[in-house]
């Protein structure tokens, strides 16, 4: 199984690939592609899709996923508020949401 948990705000996006073997991390920073297009890309190859930010923000990307990206948005399987998690942090969400160790 291949679970995505991606944290945005309005300017970047942390995305963190979570397999059985291992946990790739991706950063997003401006570019002239919108960002919510560019973490669609990102989030494409997984399973599972958990979205971390400020409740506007994750649900404001939920909803460009339900209206552009509509199989993706039905892969999400939480919009969680969390303002600017670390890294361990995001871990243990997904670890909370898809109840796996995070290597």
């Amino acid at each position: 199984m291949s679970i995505s948990v991606v944290w945005l705000d309005s300017e970047k996006a942390k995305i963190f690939h979570i397999s059985d073997e291992r946990m790739q991390r991706d950063m997003l920073q401006p570019a002239a592609v919108p960002l919510e297009e560019r973490l669609a890309e990102k989030l494409s190859s997984g399973n599972k899709i958990l979205i971390l930010g400020s409740e506007e923000t994750n649900l404001l990307f939920f909803e460009y996923l339900k209206a552009h990206h509509a199989g993706l948005a039905k892969k999400v399987v939480a919009c969680e508020i969390s303002p600017q998690p670390t890294d361990e942090e995001i871990a243990l969400f997904a670890m909370k949401y898809f109840q796996k160790p995070v290597v």
